[in-house]
């Protein structure tokens, strides 16, 4: 009954990202580790806010290019972190656009100076690399002020987490879809 008078305050963005979806709360308990529960609250935040906040951080990362440009580099990355030729056709393969539709994209980052290509395909210039990193850290900074109430003294275990939850993702990213295509080959 007292529950009826007592303010209502919304969640901290901490705690909203950790929270587990409604069927979770039919399961039975797990016992997470605080490293544990903080990757999840990262995981968790990164995939319910991605697609709304990217044009953004891209934005705030105050780099040269726009969000077609950092998804070639991104590509590329990928590609690169897997030790796999990033060719047009193997990235359109991927994602069932003909080689041609991307080639000017890539085209345009050669001239800037952000992608070079050798005869094993694209590759990332230093310059892209910096800027690749402009939006990592953009990235990074965003999950880091949207989690910071997870307390100052934790700042190195939050950044620890993001660093982790964040390589497992590229390398997620790197591996063969489950549908079938072929991954970066």
């Amino acid at each position: 009954m007292l529950a009826f008078f007592l303010k209502e305050v919304p969640l901290r963005d901490t705690a909203r990202a950790a929270a587990p979806d409604l069927g979770d709360g039919f399961a039975m308990p797990e016992a997470r580790t605080g490293d544990r529960e903080l990757e999840r609250a990262v995981a968790t935040l990164f995939f319910r806010e991605r697609r709304q906040v990217a044009p953004a951080i891209v934005e705030r990362a105050g780099g040269d290019l726009d969000e077609g440009g950092i998804w070639c580099l991104l590509q590329v990355h990928l590609r690169e972190r897997r030790g796999s030729p990033a060719t047009l056709r193997a990235i359109g393969e991927y994602f069932g656009v003909p080689a041609p539709v991307l080639e000017p994209a890539f085209n345009r980052l050669e001239l800037t100076g952000h992608l070079r290509y050798t005869r094993n395909g694209w590759e990332l210039t230093d310059a892209g690399r910096a800027e690749f990193g402009k939006v990592v850290r953009a990235w990074h900074d965003w999950l880091a002020d949207r989690l910071g109430d997870w307390g100052a003294a934790d700042r190195a275990a939050l950044d620890a987490a993001i660093g982790r939850v964040a390589a497992r993702l590229m390398d997620q990213s790197a591996e063969v879809r489950s549908y079938g295509r072929h991954a970066l080959a």
